[in-house]
């Protein structure tokens, strides 16, 4: 349930489906400002939850994980998901994921310029590209930030985290400074600052499995 305490935008967008011969479509999406920082934009991905069927076919998932400083580990404990690297350099992905990564950032974009344009300090330059999580029953993501100390990944100004589905019980997105909870929705986009002033959390999955997508801008 999002609380909206700024007025309702709407983004409208268009877009070609490289899947079907490039043809043009249009949507329009509706965004809201629940918190002065956190952008929720509704119906942002009309097309994501495509993606979940082949990434199960043909995905190589991993187990998601931690980092501390310098050190990258397993700690299922706080971080207990699988996750598959949709974009980047010298990957092997199957044709039919690859193609929902050139779709999320043609898309993305958008919404990042909106964001940019609402505050004028979120000034970013580029993406981390994007993973897709997976969460079954009983897997969660701890309260966390994104920025991490003594790494690359202290640059991070800008998270993004995308939902595909909603067929699951549990799995809120929550910010406890904030005191927001967002409820995910196929399609959804959510934006809000990387770093301390806005740790958050992904609560157990009860039922169900729970797919997003997530991605840093730098």
């Amino acid at each position: 349930m999002i609380e909206t305490v700024d007025r309702p935008e709407q983004i409208g967008l268009m877009g070609t489906d490289p899947r079907n011969e490039n043809k043009v479509f249009d949507w329009i999406s509706d965004v809201s400002w629940p918190d002065k920082d956190v952008m929720v934009c509704r119906d942002a991905l009309p097309f994501i939850a495509d993606l979940i069927a082949p990434a199960e076919e043909h995905g190589r998932w991993r187990p998601s994980t931690v980092m501390d400083g310098g050190s990258e580990y397993e700690d299922h404990e706080h971080r207990s998901s699988d996750r598959l690297t949709l974009t980047g350099p010298d990957l092997e992905i199957h044709e039919s994921i690859e193609v929902y990564g050139v779709m999320l950032h043609s898309v993305e974009g958008w919404f990042v310029k909106h964001y940019m344009n609402h505050n004028r300090f979120a000034t970013v330059e580029r993406s981390s590209g994007y993973e897709m999580l997976r969460y079954g029953p009983g897997q969660r993501f701890g309260e966390h930030v994104d920025v991490v100390r003594d790494t690359v990944l202290a640059g991070r100004r800008l998270s993004v985290v995308a939902f595909c589905n909603d067929d699951f019980e549990g799995g809120d997105l929550v910010f406890p400074r904030q005191g927001l909870r967002i409820r995910p929705e196929p399609g959804m986009l959510v934006l809000f600052p990387s770093g301390i002033a806005f740790p958050h959390e992904a609560e157990p999955v009860k039922t169900g499995t729970r797919y997003a997508i997530v991605s840093w801008y730098f």
